[in-house]
């Protein structure tokens, strides 16, 4: 047998990237790069969680000091890991120590990478405005698909509700201005007979004047719906029950992972207002995945293409029917104007028991399919495109605000 050709330098196997935690904290983006470490394009991945949020500044600056006890060098990556949330904004400190790890090191800006939720248009860091490689990774639907990937799911009662008067569920959470009005747009028509809505929490940092101005600049046709400017503060809200004292809560996990179980299985439809709803940011939350989980249809009140986006990761939406064109409006108002159009053709036209059996037996496929791809699936589409940018990300030249911002756009 003739001998083994020797591998020229050329096509020698690559050496898998070390991985390097310099936080004690991890998320899921952490996990992803264990499971690729051989297919990234680096020596060696230093990770940094700019977690807790509060402390995203001081995370920064102290992981770059341990950082320069490893000697780094332009063939490696710096991950700054954001993913728990949409963006972060830098402080000029925190900038600043960043430019000096930069030209003291040799690490070129192109080789740090900030990772977050969002696929939107790219943050500059401050003042400086020099773009970072910018990663769009999903940390809590991947928690969430983790969470129930070996658990037995059902259908939650799916074939009852057919004998049953329709009702659809709202998980309604932290004041924002899209799903203050649809849940005030809800409550003062018809479709309150029908949707369920959990115990509204007003926190952060809308006041009423705040919400009124915005619900006046952003919303002028459902102007008449905005709470009273002049309002010392928010008055206790109505609901029909309390999540956090829900049986999954506390058993499954924090908020993000759980679920109300009673109501899920009273309610055929759910509908989910997401964490944002304006242009050019394109992302999900868990709050969108809950429906896999649960085995229904969903309205998704969310930034425009959110449900595409679903479907690039594989899911089914509900086309066949709901009409989900409303994904495509561009404009906010306009967008939740059809959402309610579309929520209330639903609860007219599921009144009969007849059209009640008929949508749940259309729709029944790709609640299975949903649940299937959560639990099977999902992370190995996500992790297939995320490893394809980050491969291309690293590849390409440092970029410019204008490469930047043409890419947050596509």
């Amino acid at each position: 047998m003739a001998p083994a050709r020797a591998r020229p330098p050329s096509e020698a196997r690559p050496i898998a990237m070390e991985l390097i935690g310099l936080t004690e904290e991890r998320l899921t983006f952490h996990d992803f790069l264990a499971r690729h470490a051989h297919a990234v394009p680096a020596r060696r991945g230093f990770y940094i969680a700019l977690y807790p949020n509060k402390q995203t500044n001081r995370r920064l600056v102290d992981g770059l000091d341990a950082l320069r006890t490893h000697a780094p060098g332009p063939e490696d990556v710096v991950f700054l890991d954001a993913s728990n949330e949409n963006s972060r904004r830098l402080d000029d400190d925190a900038v600043e120590a960043l430019a000096a790890f930069n030209r003291e090191t040799g690490v070129p800006r192109g080789r740090v990478v900030l990772v977050a939720q969002g696929s939107g248009l790219p943050r500059e860091d401050g003042a400086r405005r020099e773009p970072m490689n910018w990663l769009a990774y999903h940390h809590w639907p991947v928690r969430l698909a983790r969470t129930y990937e070996a658990m037995e799911l059902t259908d939650f009662s799916y074939d009852a509700l057919a004998d049953a008067p329709p009702r659809f569920l709202m998980l309604n959470r932290t004041v924002r201005p899209h799903r203050y009005l649809l849940m005030e747009a809800i409550r003062r028509s018809a479709l309150s007979q029908v949707v369920l809505r959990s115990d509204h929490r007003v926190e952060g940092s809308h006041s009423p004047r705040r919400m009124a101005e915005d619900v006046a600049r952003n919303f002028p046709r459902l102007a008449h719906l905005a709470p009273d400017r002049d309002a010392e503060g928010w008055s206790e809200g109505t609901a029909d029950f309390d999540d956090r004292q829900s049986a999954a809560f506390g058993r499954l996990g924090p908020m993000p992972v759980s679920f109300p179980e009673a109501p899920v299985r009273a309610t055929m439809l759910s509908i989910v207002t997401e964490t944002d709803f304006r242009a050019p940011v394109v992302r999900v939350t868990e709050k969108s995945f809950k429906p896999f989980v649960t085995h229904r249809p969903f309205v998704l009140v969310a930034a425009p293409r959110s449900l595409a986006l679903l479907r690039d990761f594989g899911f089914a939406t509900f086309g066949a029917v709901i009409d989900e064109s409303y994904d495509n409006v561009v404009e906010p108002e306009d967008r939740l104007i059809a959402v309610l159009v579309e929520l209330e053709r639903l609860r007219r036209a599921l009144e009969a028991a007849g059209a009640r059996r008929a949508f749940l037996d259309a729709a029944r496929e790709a609640c299975a399919h949903n649940q299937r791809h959560l639990q099977q699936g999902f992370v190995e589409e996500l992790d297939r495109q995320t490893l394809r940018t980050l491969r291309y990300a690293l590849a390409r030249p440092p970029p410019t605000l204008f490469t930047a911002a043409c890419e947050g756009i596509a």
